[in-house]
């Protein structure tokens, strides 16, 4: 969504947003102005094509030279549209969304129209663009151009995903489709393939440890769902990678406990676990990496990892591949060969600084990490390198594929 700070990566560059505009904001491609485009959204989508969604609700696709009027792009894989709502999907064949209440759930619609009479609790994109419907008894049908044909689940969300009450959309687990209903004593009614889900009720619904339903209520207590109801879980830890700047009034989880800020202090803030002092600890952020470590980082810019019952001195954790660092943004990225950022303009974007010096004199719209850790930088030509240790190499794209509208580096923080 346009003004974030966030990136999308295609095979075309890096893709961020300037200045508004009338469109919306400016659209940036390398840090560059993208042929004069403004939008209020991009979107990756059909094998990696960036569209652009107008404030006037137009949308383009880029062409490689500039903007053609496209229609609205299909819905990625793994969403899902609860019944009941307002919402729509998009496929190859229209758009899906629901209509009136029925048997076997709400009436489903294509292009505003019954889809051959189709009855459902949840649509689904997945396998590649194609529509899942389940039903209210939990069976699973495919739309093959024509008709409904009987179906697997489709596939499941990943760990990390996180729904919020009342956003309308959902969860897919193996034990069914996840959404939330009317309002309950913990938050909203938890419905499994449109049906109250054992009567449970929570504000968020996380899924973690391979596939596991996690509900989290309004009065703060944890449940995971064990295929016939609700059982007291502990907090779900937070993935690598998830971030949690002081002062943001969110939390983060590992195996030692719920983390969190406090007052301010020396190092920025004083850091919690489970509400306590965390041995008088202090920084300006945390940060969850290798496989679930807790990493502070210090208003000095001073880093450290926790050890059980104390902070040791550490290097900065590596940021996760995928990361992205678009020009002029301000920030970092970290890997084993030190920290990355950005100084002074240069022939290929902005000069690429490795540990504060020029790194073999490279320049670039965005650098990347990707394929385990290694350091991939986009210049304002289109041209990638990869860094080899002591200099660059020229590189294919390293393909990495974000997903649309979710922006990189802001990981979903939950309490």
């Amino acid at each position: 969504p346009a003004g974030g700070a966030g990136s999308l990566t295609t095979s075309d560059g890096v893709w961020s947003f300037g200045a508004a505009a009338a469109g919306g904001f400016l659209i940036l491609r390398n840090g560059q102005s993208a042929a004069g485009g403004s939008a209020a959204s991009l979107e990756v989508a059909q094998n990696g094509h960036v569209f652009a969604d107008t404030a006037f609700g137009n949308w383009y696709e880029w062409n490689g030279s500039g903007w053609t009027p496209s229609a609205i792009p299909s819905s990625s894989d793994g969403t899902a549209l609860p019944a009941g709502g307002a919402g729509t999907l998009r496929t190859t064949d229209g758009v899906w969304s629901f209509g009136a209440a029925a048997a076997g759930g709400f009436s489903i619609l294509l292009n505003g129209q019954s889809a051959t009479g189709g009855l459902a609790a949840s649509l689904e994109v997945a396998q590649n663009g194609h529509l899942f419907a389940d039903n209210a008894s939990g069976n699973w049908f495919e739309w093959n151009g024509s008709g409904w044909a009987p179906s697997a689940s489709p596939g499941v969300s990943s760990d990390g995903t996180v729904l919020l009450a009342a956003d309308g959309s959902a969860l897919t687990t193996a034990d069914g489709v996840w959404s939330f209903g009317a309002v309950g004593p913990g938050g909203f009614s938890i419905l499994r393939n449109g049906q109250s889900a054992a009567g449970g009720s929570a504000t968020s619904l996380e899924v973690a440890q391979n596939g596991h339903l996690f509900a989290d209520s309004a009065f703060g207590n944890w449940y995971e769902w064990n295929g016939s109801g609700w059982s007291l879980s502990a907090v779900p830890p937070s993935a690598d990678g998830a971030t949690l700047l002081a002062g943001d009034g969110s939390a983060l989880t590992t195996a030692d406990g719920v983390w969190s800020f406090g007052a301010a202090a020396a190092g920025g803030f004083l850091i919690l676990r489970n509400g306590q002092s965390a041995a008088g600890g202090s920084a300006s952020s945390l940060e969850v990496a290798q496989n679930g470590h807790l990493f502070a980082d210090t208003a000095f810019g001073n880093w450290y990892e926790w050890s059980g019952s104390g902070w040791s001195p550490s290097v900065i954790p590596p940021s996760p591949d995928g990361t992205a660092l678009p020009a002029g943004s301000g920030g970092t990225l970290s890997t084993a060969d030190g920290v990355w950022g950005f100084g002074a303009a240069a022939a290929g974007g902005f000069s690429v600084l490795l540990n504060g010096q020029s790194a073999a004199g490279g320049s670039a719209a965005s650098p990347e990490v990707a394929q385990n850790g290694h350091v991939f930088a986009d210049n304002a030509f289109g041209n990638w390198y990869e860094w080899n240790g002591s200099g660059w190499g020229a590189s294919a794209d390293p393909t990495i594929t974000t997903p649309p509208h979710v922006a990189i580096n802001t990981p979903y923080l939950h309490v």
